[in-house]
């Protein structure tokens, strides 16, 4: 019977630091959020111009100025620029689960490693929020279409790369990019713990 001692340390100390850097994330992920946070207003701004008049950051908050207006009770049934604004930290966790892996794996070339998958990351962030304020503001106008000015498919690609971008993406992002990056060191580590077990086997 195969005992992968190694892969199970790894295992153990990949989810405790997941753990540890995803409370610590709460505190400084602000800070390592702020290159996607300005991919991602650039993306609002250069590609949702009929959407979107500015987009500004302010602390760890993003906050989406629309060119859409709306009348309706709650604007007191004046004509109002719709505005959406969100906790950009909220949705960046991936790094904290990335250095994790990272870390649990080896110490060696820590740092290039690490500023590696931090990079990869930067982008996927960015798809992840560009999707989550498109969404939020769809529902701001309660998706109505001829606000919009889209098609029912439209809408639902939309809500597509939504769901795709929130649900999966931050979890599935991190490991794959780690799985590239240290894949000569998965290697190694499955190697060792199989000549190990073989060991133990032999009469």
């Amino acid at each position: 019977m195969f005992r992968f001692k190694n892969l199970r340390n790894f295992a153990i100390l990949a989810l405790l630091g997941i753990v540890v850097f995803s409370a610590l994330w709460i505190y400084v992920g602000r800070y390592f959020s702020i290159p996607a946070a300005y991919l991602t207003k650039w993306i609002l701004e250069e590609f949702a111009r009929g959407w979107v008049n500015y987009v500004s950051i302010d602390g760890g908050f993003l906050i989406l100025n629309s060119s859409i207006e709306l009348l309706n009770e709650q604007t007191g049934w004046r004509r109002g620029e719709v505005m959406v604004e969100e906790n950009f930290t909220r949705y960046t966790y991936s790094f904290s689960i990335s250095f994790s892996l990272f870390l649990a794996m080896s110490r060696k070339n820590l740092l290039v490693r690490v500023l590696k998958g931090y990079v990869a990351l930067i982008p996927l962030q960015a798809f992840s929020l560009t999707f989550l304020f498109l969404m939020r503001l769809c529902i701001s106008v309660d998706m109505d279409l001829s606000l919009l000015r889209i098609n029912g498919f439209a809408l639902s690609m939309l809500i597509y790369f939504y769901q795709f971008g929130i649900l999966i993406l931050p979890v599935l992002a991190p490991v794959i990019i780690w799985l590239y990056i240290d894949k000569d060191l998965i290697k190694q580590l499955v190697v060792i713990d199989a000549a190990s077990a073989a060991q133990q086997v032999k009469p």
